[in-house]
């Protein structure tokens, strides 16, 4: 019987079909939830790599800019000695000149 209209010779047929599609429903949402817990599960494990990469990438991060700091101090410790350098050479040309303007 289909929508109320019984097929001659295929009752034993309709009813498995029914008792087929019952159990298909009833598996269903079994299935579905299957899938979502799985498709959950991978997010999850997603997360937790992107979780741990993320923190591996701030560790790094934070050592660069100690690093960036560091060598900025050299750099004004070079600027300073470079200064320093070129006055004392100053010095002994203007030692120099006065050297060879008395001569």
């Amino acid at each position: 019987m289909v929508s109320g209209v019984m097929c001659p010779g295929s009752g034993g047929v309709l009813e498995r079909l029914r008792r087929l599609d019952k159990e298909e429903r009833k598996e269903m949402p079994l299935e579905k939830f299957e899938k979502l817990e799985d498709g959950i599960s991978r997010v999850l494990e997603g997360y937790e790599t992107l979780k741990a990469e993320n923190s591996d990438l701030k560790e790094a991060l934070e050592a660069s800019g100690r690093e960036l700091e560091e060598l900025r101090g050299r750099v004004k410790k070079f600027d300073r000695e470079k200064a320093q350098v070129r006055e004392k050479v100053d010095t002994l040309l203007e030692k120099l000149h006065g050297l060879t303007q008395s001569a």
